[in-house]
């Protein structure tokens, strides 16, 4: 059997984000990145691009800064990878990015979901939990 990871890519790359407070319009933006072989140079793969928060009323991504009414949108998503950065289009708007061209047979598996808690309540870290 081969033990090539050529076509098995996994990085299990993890990121916690730790704030008091997040502003419900928030975004989670990943740069891909990859080593062009011809050059050895670090060049850009493509972008993806996910909400971070829902409205719980009408659970669809938040667009008020001062939405209240917001839950995580924890879950596992399978994203596109675009080729051109949405951070260039004239407005940001979620529901316009699916427009760009993305790279075919390419994704990226993003995890998220709430810290895990310790038996007195107190959020528990990447140190504490495996």
């Amino acid at each position: 059997m081969d033990d090539s990871t050529t076509f098995r890519h996994v990085y299990n790359f993890r990121y916690e984000m730790r704030m008091p407070k997040f502003d419900p319009t928030c975004v989670i933006f990943i740069t891909v990145y990859t080593i062009d072989r011809t050059s050895n140079r670090v060049v850009t793969l493509g972008y993806s691009i996910i909400n971070l928060f829902l409205n719980s009323y009408s659970m669809q991504p938040c667009t008020n800064p001062k939405d209240r009414e917001t839950i995580l949108m924890e879950g596992n998503y399978q994203l596109p990878i675009y080729i051109m950065d949405p951070r260039m289009m004239p407005t940001l708007r979620m529901d316009r990015v699916g427009f760009l061209e993305k790279i075919p047979c390419a994704s990226l598996l993003v995890r998220i979901m709430h810290s895990p808690k310790g038996e007195n309540g107190e959020v528990l870290s990447v140190r504490n939990v495996p």
